[in-house]
């Protein structure tokens, strides 16, 4: 299982009707843009490097403000940079919530999802008992 299939079946689980999170996919860093003959032509900007893979918002009780949710999907191998642990702290400091997802080997895709999806939902309510 590669690591953007992974990523779109768990996108596609946050994003199910009736779940109360948003997520979509975010490119970071730069890329290059190339001609029909490989040829650098420009680049494009994406989100800062070390942006987490996922990008949402959770949809707040009516009590509380929405918040921002971010997900770092890794596929069985898959480690977290020093960008990326920069960027988880960011976004805990400004009282977003951040995930690290992981695939493994030893459990099918559905697993994974669920286990994943589980620890979303964990991670945001630990979030909302913390009272930030």
């Amino acid at each position: 299982m590669t690591e953007s299939d992974f990523m779109a079946h768990l996108r596609a689980a946050l994003n199910a009707p009736g779940r109360n999170t948003r997520v979509v996919r975010i490119n970071a860093g730069v890329h290059a843009i190339r001609d029909e003959r490989g040829k650098r032509r420009s680049t494009v900007a994406g989100a800062p490097r070390g942006s987490a893979d996922l990008s949402g918002i959770v949809r707040a009780p009516s009590e509380v403000k929405g918040v921002r949710l971010e997900i770092e999907v890794k596929s069985a191998t898959g480690k977290q940079t020093k960008e990326q642990a920069e960027w988880q702290k960011f976004i805990e400091s400004w009282g977003g919530v951040y995930v690290l997802v992981k695939y493994y080997r030893e459990h099918d895709l559905d697993e994974n999802i669920r286990m994943g999806v589980t620890a979303v939902d964990a991670a945001i309510e630990k979030r909302r008992a913390d009272g930030c």
